[in-house]
């Protein structure tokens, strides 16, 4: 199943999982706030965004 993204800013989107990841771009890189709780495929959709390197940052294991 597909992660579904919203793009809130033109630098930052959000990624629906059963809990919010976010995706923000910056210019070599990008930041994923969060890796959702696995139901849904985000480093997929977020790789399609970023077209650049990501760096994870989870904020909370559940």
């Amino acid at each position: 199943m597909r992660a579904r993204a919203e793009r809130l800013y033109d630098d930052l989107y959000v990624i629906q999982d059963m809990r919010n990841c976010y995706l923000l771009l910056g210019k070599e890189k990008a930041l994923l706030v969060d890796t959702g709780v696995g139901l849904r495929d985000t480093a997929a959709i977020a790789r399609s965004i970023a077209k650049r390197p990501i760096v994870v940052a989870n904020t909370r294991a559940h």
